[in-house]
């Protein structure tokens, strides 16, 4: 009996990446985390009136600590202006753009007068929510000035996870997959988690106290992650 052919499934490979989509995607992603997280800085903030945790100036001291703070961690800018001073104009920036006229009410349309009823009933919220933006604008302000503090760290720990690779190479060292893999991991890890923590955390805080300890972790991650690499390409 002649057996019957069976059709050949053709596989599929690995879908490729363009190189315009991954930015696109990365914008769209990081203003998609910074809408929600100033969403949930408000809701935070009114959770936190409610039950009396602090009062209605909150957001605002927030942010007056966190301009201190850059101040006094960062002294030195190449735009000829203080970090501080950046700081304030960037809130100032936001501040302006999401600030809605109060003559919209006198116009002559209904949709304008509406509009402006609905935006007197929410103005608390609406207010809060301006102060919960430009808190998340300084610090993102205060991530970006300590981006460079990352990558000297990267280059150093880089540098010197590969000098111990090459002794342990010539030494005849074991090689540690597992060690490598999870190393790794945590490189990617700290610089994720790092933002959202910094960025969600409700009450003031020093910068430092957050990237201090991730930049050792990241450190070590990245140490680790070159020093483990494998003998043999």
């Amino acid at each position: 009996m002649s057996s019957k052919s069976k059709p050949k499934v053709e596989q599929k490979g690995p879908s490729k990446v363009s190189p315009i989509t991954v930015p696109i995607r990365l914008v769209f992603k990081v203003s998609l985390y910074l809408l929600i997280s100033v969403i949930f800085s408000t809701v935070i903030d009114f959770v936190g009136m409610y039950l009396d945790w602090w009062g209605k100036d909150h957001q605002l001291n927030v942010l007056a600590d966190d301009i201190v703070y850059l101040g006094n961690n960062f002294t030195v800018s190449i735009f000829g202006q203080s970090p501080a001073e950046l700081a304030i104009a960037i809130s100032q920036v936001i501040k302006d753009y999401m600030t809605i006229s109060k003559d919209i009410g006198n116009q002559n349309l209904f949709f304008f007068r509406l509009l402006a009823d609905v935006l007197r009933f929410i103005e608390p919220v609406y207010q809060s929510l301006i102060l919960s933006a430009m808190v998340i604008g300084v610090r993102c302000f205060i991530i970006c000035m300590s981006v460079s503090f990352f990558f000297v760290i990267a280059i150093v720990a880089a540098v010197d996870g590969l000098v111990e690779r090459e002794l342990r190479k010539e030494g005849g060292g074991i090689e540690q997959s597992k060690l490598y893999h999870h190393a790794k991991a945590w490189v990617g890890r700290v610089l994720v988690v790092t933002p959202i923590l910094y960025l969600s955390y409700p009450e003031t805080i020093n910068p430092a106290i957050v990237i201090l300890p991730s930049a050792l972790l990241f450190g070590l991650a990245t140490y680790v992650t070159f020093s483990t690499y494998k003998k043999h390409l």
